[in-house]
């Protein structure tokens, strides 16, 4: 508040976005809806005009930490946080000591300036960047190769959550064709989960209640698609991804792991989001709204081609390390038995106390006799 007696407008509205992002979450939670980042960022960046950092960065970690949060924006408010915590570190550290140095006065100038900050920021740089970062060739790619592209959906984010639908897209690319790229299988299917489903998890991909009754999930058919594929690919929350199906299905976690989010420097290259539907609208295609389409949407961003023009983004992607292997750890194993627990029958259970009526009243009638 002011002296002069009028409302502090900045504090006013922020008060007013803290209601509406309070009422959201607890809308979210009732109802089991998706919550968007935007009011979480319009607060963000209220506060990062004042240079309130540590709200700036408490106020998105508040996002993060929803069950709830929209999967798509959680990766760029992830990156957003740690840029913050530079700042933070840079504005809190120790103050250089004057150095006689020239070339060491400069670097720490030069250190300084790239960690600074504008008056205002957004989440993603609308600026086109020229490419300078080029495709490192330390091995000779395959002639030809099968990649597997995937996407999942799940109930959550947390070691108990189970994996509800799975898409995959099994492609081949062979460097000397004509036509470089050939889709080989398709696959969608969908579990009977022993969690509950969120609504906003059936309505965000479109899948309806009784799906697993339509697509059921074929284990078989599944681990065979992942075996003639040379790697998997995958986008939003690879990590996430990868232990949800390492965990349903043991029988690949050998698989080396790309991710089409991770290992391509989608901003450098001129791109303002890593979102998987913004990169698609990029390169003129709709939001993908099933777990198929965003499988497909991935195996197509393979198959483009670099502002540069010399590179396909495939080669950039193969020419990357894999993900660091994974290791079942015991909590993993405890949740594939039992999510794979089968509960008795209905049919089977009423035998069971039928036969245990039958051996019961056989005892009584041997112990009259006796």
């Amino acid at each position: 508040m002011s002296n002069s007696g009028h409302p502090n407008l900045t504090a006013v509205v922020e008060q007013k976005l803290l209601n509406v992002v309070a009422n959201q979450e607890v809308q979210s939670a009732e109802d089991g809806l998706e919550l968007s980042v935007d009011n979480y960022l319009k607060l963000a960046d209220l506060y990062h005009f004042h240079k309130s950092f540590e709200k700036e960065r408490k106020i998105l970690e508040r996002f993060t930490e929803s069950e709830n949060a929209a999967i798509e924006s959680l990766q760029d408010t992830y990156e957003r946080i740690e840029r913050i915590a530079k700042t933070l570190h840079v504005l809190n550290g120790p103050i250089p000591a004057p150095s006689n140095d020239r070339s060491s006065s400069e670097e720490t100038l030069s250190l300084l300036s790239i960690e600074s900050e504008p008056e205002v920021v957004e989440m993603h740089s609308h600026s086109k960047v020229n490419l300078t970062i080029i495709s490192p060739m330390n091995s000779p790619l395959k002639e030809s190769v099968k990649y597997l592209t995937i996407c999942a959906a799940y109930t959550g984010r947390r070691d108990d959550d189970e994996v509800v639908q799975l898409s995959m897209v099994l492609s081949s690319f062979t460097a000397s064709s004509s036509s470089k790229f050939r889709v080989l299988e398709t696959y969608t299917g969908t579990r009977l989960t022993k969690k509950v489903v969120p609504q906003r998890l059936l309505s965000k991909f479109n899948i309806s209640k009784d799906e697993h009754l339509n697509r059921p999930f074929d284990r078989q058919r599944i681990i065979s698609l992942f075996e003639q594929a040379d790697y998997v690919v995958s986008h939003n929350n690879p990590n996430v991804e990868r232990q949800m199906l390492v965990t349903l299905l043991p029988e690949v976690v050998d698989s080396e792991w790309y991710s089409t989010q991770k290992d391509i420097p989608w901003r450098a290259l001129g791109f303002d989001s890593i979102s998987l539907s913004k990169l698609a609208a990029g390169f003129g295609r709709r939001k993908p709204r099933t777990t198929l389409e965003r499988a497909k949407a991935i195996s197509l961003l393979l198959q483009h081609e670099e502002p540069s023009g010399s590179h396909l983004y495939i080669e950039r992607v193969q020419n990357m390390k894999p993900m660091k292997a994974i290791k079942l750890s015991k909590q993993m194993l405890a949740a594939h038995h039992k999510m794979n627990k089968s509960k008795p029958s209905y049919k089977i259970l009423i035998a069971g106390i039928f036969v245990s009526v039958l051996v019961l009243s056989a005892g009584l009638k041997y112990l009259r006799i006796v």
